[in-house]
């Protein structure tokens, strides 16, 4: 009943949207419309397992289990909204006549730095859901990236300084 029930709300909400994209001129909402239309069926398999597991009664920890797969299978979905939503709004800028060479690179840069930060976000994310606590992770990475950004510091700065000339 769940799956059924979450199939039916999403094809009614992508059909209000979807008809709320055609009257406007704005390209947010075309973008959100294609995001939400690539909701995948594993995310309504896992909400119908977690949420018709709650009635019943289990032994051990089979509860938790299930909660922290919901919620990986949450982050990855989520994970995909992220990127092809970031990925559409790219795509939309990029078909624009009037941009150059020099600002379609950029524009690939930022989709890349983007999807790469999104992506290692939800690395992070699902390693602290699965029990890994990703603390001293992080202090080493950022005491490291400290040392690789005070060796590299010339080349970083020509990056940045062309980054800007690009965007401006």
């Amino acid at each position: 009943i769940v799956y059924f029930g979450l199939r039916v709300v999403r094809g009614l909400v992508r059909r209000r949207f979807s008809r709320l994209a055609e009257r406007t001129r704005f390209a947010f909402d075309d973008v959100l419309v294609e995001t939400l239309g690539q909701t995948h069926s594993f995310t309504f398999v896992a909400a119908a397992i977690y949420f018709g597991s709650l009635g019943l009664v289990f032994g051990g920890r089979v509860h938790e289990y299930l909660s922290r797969g919901f919620v990986l299978v949450l982050l990855v979905q989520l994970a995909l909204w992220a990127n092809h939503a970031l990925r559409a709004v790219l795509e939309r800028y990029r078909h624009d006549e009037s941009l150059g060479p020099g600002r379609r690179t950029g524009l690939a840069a930022i989709g890349f730095v983007g999807r790469l930060v999104l992506f290692t976000l939800v690395f992070l994310l699902v390693m602290e859901n699965l029990g890994i606590h990703v603390n001293t992770l992080l202090a080493g990475l950022g005491i490291s990236s400290l040392a690789v950004a005070l060796a590299l510091q010339n080349i970083l700065g020509d990056l940045f300084a062309s980054l800007s000339i690009v965007f401006d």
